[in-house]
């Protein structure tokens, strides 16, 4: 009887290699007898160029976040904040944008309209910035002046043309005052 030591050392790939090679021997050997080679390798190029075949078209809701957010030096309610809104693309196709309706939320309480329109284009799969002006009300500047972290929402619909669709958008995060720059978050 041999001992475990002296058996030879093989890894489980170098063992299922050699299974692998030792199956497809025996399978090639037995298709050319029976001549169901040229079937079995119609299939396997029949299988091949499906798995190659392109993705459908996929078209999922667009993601809207606040970017940034700055106040003019003398923010009096009604001032105009300075955002930027990010618009992700998550389709796998390109879709143009022309409006966008909802609101901003500051610790629940009502910042600001965003009633924008615009015509942009943006990639399958990517991010883009867009500009706006948010009329604040003065319950966001007392928020907003004391320069602490703040909850917020936005909430509404984003229009496409290309498709022709209406998505809803819902988001929550956090707005943080930029180091070193005054009436700034991000």
């Amino acid at each position: 009887m041999r001992k475990f030591a002296e058996l030879p050392i093989i890894s489980f790939l170098d063992w299922a290699k050699a299974l692998s090679n030792q199956l497809r021997l025996a399978i090639s050997q037995r298709l050319l007898k029976t001549g169901s080679a040229v079937l079995i390798l119609a299939m396997l190029s029949g299988a091949m160029l499906t798995s190659c075949a392109t993705d459908p078209k996929v078209v999922a809701s667009p993601q809207v976040l606040l970017q940034g957010l700055r106040l003019s030096p003398n923010s009096q309610p009604g001032n105009l904040g300075d955002a930027r809104i990010l618009l992700h693309n998550f389709s796998n196709i390109p879709m143009t944008f022309i409006a966008m309706r909802g609101e901003f939320k500051l610790a629940g309480q009502s910042a600001a309209p965003i009633s924008l329109d615009f015509s942009l284009e943006i990639p399958a799969e990517s991010p883009e910035n867009v500009p706006a002006k948010l009329m604040l009300s003065p319950a966001a500047l007392v928020y907003l002046n004391a320069s602490q972290p703040i909850p917020y929402t936005l909430e509404g619909t984003i229009t496409t043309i290309r498709p022709n669709r209406t998505f809803k958008f819902f988001y929550e995060g956090q707005l943080n005052p930029t180091p070193g720059i005054a009436g700034a978050w991000r």
